[in-house]
């Protein structure tokens, strides 16, 4: 009975020693999963939906020299630039909520406005270095938009551009097609000249489609007050299978392509002075619970400088840009002691000096009933400024002047057809 006593209790030693070294041996994988699931963490966090009932609220915030604003519960939103002296410049139309603004969900048959179809719950909220909105679509899918915002020049200080992700999480039970488009309607371009340049500044003069590779890898939307970009392609960015600029009216459809006519103006019957852009990206096909992104930017500048899309793109440009900053940075190394006589300041312009007194300037609010509108009386800037107003009034919740907002816009009407005439 001993001996069999004693051959028990080796073999449950021997039992405790694998233990022993089969725990060993996972606590060794141990640190690698930690280090994968830190990496992951940010991505995590960023595309969880455990925010939904104590961070649900509208957003406006600045960061740098753009302005994000986004409304819960419909899922608008807008981007805006925000120049030297404070003044918020819209980048896309503010008018009902900023909801001629919008992304589109294609799967399948079915084709879903995120911000406007009543099978859409929509969330938004403030995140560190932007904002996020998430439609949510029940036994379908997530769709997570995040705003983040950047510097593509690295000599730059502050942010001036915004990385734009959209995250579409299948949550359905099926592996099943998904596509996204995006409908912007711009508004900086409809106070200058043209509505819209290609990458090489040329001025686009009609409706055109892009479809092909090669095609410019920008457009910018400009006027005297503000420039904005629309990169599609360079760094990080996901191939597009269509890119359009139109009229908001041939844009804003049933149809998920556009009619496109090379040889139309960007105004119609029914809609003018008022462009667009479309983007398509290409079909992708998820499994359940796994997902996929498409990305573009949006760069800003206000008054003449231009946006600094170009590092985003171009890498060439980039490289030197570093070859630049570092050659600058020897010569100031080497530079000897400056003199500490101080040299006589150049006199400067003073910007508001130069500008004509306010009230010189007719205001949007002093316009005389029933006057005649004539296209010499009223400048880009007075244009601007009206624009301006209406989006002001827009903004302004639930004490908004309807009747106010409604004369505005019968003026701008007034003047816009007087420029046609």
């Amino acid at each position: 009975m001993k001996l069999i006593k004693k051959l028990e209790i080796a073999l449950f030693a021997s039992l405790l020693a694998l233990c022993a070294v089969s725990c060993a041996s996972k606590n060794k994988v141990a640190p690698v999963a930690e280090e994968e699931d830190e990496q992951t963490k940010k991505e995590k966090i960023l595309y969880s939906k455990d925010w939904l009932k104590k961070q649900n609220k509208n957003v406006d915030a600045t960061f740098g020299s753009i302005r994000l604003r986004a409304k819960k519960n419909i899922g608008t939103f807008n981007i805006s630039i925000v120049d030297d002296l404070g003044k918020t410049i819209p980048c896309f139309s503010t008018s009902n909520e900023y909801i001629t603004t919008s992304f589109y969900l294609k799967s399948g048959k079915r084709i879903i406005k995120l911000n406007e179809d009543s099978c859409v719950d929509s969330y938004t909220r403030k995140i560190e270095d932007g904002m996020q909105v998430l439609y949510s679509i029940e036994d379908l899918c997530d769709v997570f938009i995040t705003f983040q915002c950047i510097c593509p020049n690295p000599t730059y200080k502050g942010f001036d551009s915004v990385k734009i992700t959209a995250h579409v999480v299948n949550t359905g039970k099926k592996k099943a097609d998904y596509q996204l488009k995006a409908v912007f309607d711009t508004i900086l371009g409809e106070t200058d000249r043209h509505h819209f340049y290609d990458a090489s500044g040329n001025p686009v003069k009609n409706e055109v489609v892009y479809n092909k590779k090669g095609e410019p890898a920008w457009f910018t939307s400009k006027n005297a007050n503000a420039s904005m970009q629309f990169i599609f392609a360079g760094k990080g960015t996901t191939p597009v299978e269509m890119i359009a600029l139109a009229n908001y009216s041939t844009l804003d459809t049933k149809y998920w392509e556009p009619d496109m006519l090379s040889y139309r103006a960007f105004d119609t019957v029914l809609s003018y002075n008022n462009s667009a852009v479309g983007a398509i990206w290409k079909s992708k096909k998820i499994a359940p619970d796994n997902s996929a992104d498409d990305v573009f930017y949006i760069c800003t500048a206000f008054g003449k400088d231009e946006p600094q899309g170009k590092f985003l793109i171009d890498e060439k440009a980039l490289k030197e840009l570093e070859a630049q900053e570092k050659e600058n940075q020897n010569s100031k190394v080497d530079e000897k002691p400056a003199s500490t006589t101080k040299p006589a300041e150049t006199p400067k312009e003073n910007p508001k000096t130069d500008k004509p007194e306010e009230s010189a300037v007719q205001k949007p609010s002093e316009t005389v009933k029933d006057h005649p509108v004539q296209p010499e009386e009223y400048s880009k800037a007075y244009i601007q400024r009206l624009l301006d107003r209406i989006a002001e009034l827009e903004d302004s919740g639930e004490n908004v002047d309807r009747a106010e907002i409604d004369r505005l816009n019968k003026e701008l009407d007034d003047i816009l057809k007087s420029y046609r005439k």
